[in-house]
């Protein structure tokens, strides 16, 4: 089972779009759940244009944050389907759904994780109609990465619409109960979390989703403040903290799991993803000291 999970707040003027984006897929979600988390705008009006359909579930909340939003959902994910994020700025193009599955298919992968790119738009006329903008999608398998992120903090995903992942993966994780740490930007519960638990990461590259860029991004298009930085580190460390205790791992990890992680990780994505360029050849004694364990 495909799953669709949106979750939103005050996003009135986005949500319409991004239901709609979702309930026209070439190839259809299974099923599509909005939970609305608490929004004092017109969200409750767009989304009762849609509560009648069998094939969509509506979770409404009082506001709690993006965590919480996604939280209230555990309870509806069955551990055999694939849940899908879209936030409710963001658009999917109409073939987004077939193109992962048929990605996935053809390369034999069963990831629990899979990300795509996405493409950033502000006018309606930059909306990508098709995911797929190149002729040969590029399937990027990444291996467990879990000593890697546990000690160089690196986020191996991307933007919350370009992510899926198992349902099993998602009840590992979820429910979470940070929640006021992450009010926004949730998607790094998952992706930490993601990479922590030990699971193959899927990239697609090649493939896109609609980003939408607008004023009340948290992120996006800023640098945070000295303060800002403090308060991101701080709860970064309390995730890590909770997901190393959830998953029974040492906060600290051996050197020879990050040496032989970062052996397998594919070399032409290190800089992608931010990891230190590994300056030496050998895998023993030097290299360890480079890692600075």
């Amino acid at each position: 089972m495909n799953i669709c999970l949106i979750t939103s707040f005050n996003y009135g003027k986005y949500l319409d779009q991004a239901i709609t984006s979702a309930l026209k897929q070439e190839l259809p979600f299974d099923r599509l759940i909005i939970v609305d988390d608490g929004s004092t705008d017109d969200s409750s009006t767009i989304i009762d244009k849609y509560v009648d359909r069998p094939n969509v579930f509506v979770v409404r909340k009082s506001n709690g944050g993006q965590l919480s939003a996604l939280n209230a959902a555990a309870a509806h994910v069955a551990r055999e389907s694939r849940v899908f994020f879209l936030d409710a700025d963001d658009v999917y193009p109409f073939d987004y759904l077939k193109c992962v599955v048929n990605a996935l298919s053809s390369s034999g992968s069963s990831s629990e994780f899979v990300f795509c790119e996405e493409h950033r738009f502000s006018q309606e006329s930059a909306l990508l109609t098709s995911s797929k903008t190149a002729k040969n999608l590029c399937v990027q398998t990444i291996p467990c990465t879990s000593a890697l992120v546990r000690k160089f903090g690196v986020w191996i995903g991307n933007v919350t619409s370009s992510l899926s992942i198992s349902g099993e993966l998602f009840l590992k994780i979820l429910p979470c109960p940070l929640e006021r740490d992450w009010m926004s930007r949730a998607d790094d519960v998952l992706v930490f979390g993601a990479s922590i638990a030990g699971v193959e990461k899927t990239y697609l590259e090649g493939l896109f989703v609609n980003y939408r860029v607008h004023g009340a991004n948290a992120f996006c298009g800023r640098e945070l403040s000295a303060a800002e930085l403090l308060i991101r580190q701080a709860v970064l460390e309390r995730l890590f903290k909770w997901l190393c205790a959830r998953f029974q791992l040492p906060d600290k990890p051996l050197a020879y799991h990050v040496s032989m992680e970062y052996k397998f990780f594919p070399s032409h994505l290190v800089k992608h993803f931010g990891l230190p360029i590994r300056r030496k050849k050998s895998l023993g004694f030097k290299f360890m000291r480079w890692l600075g364990i």
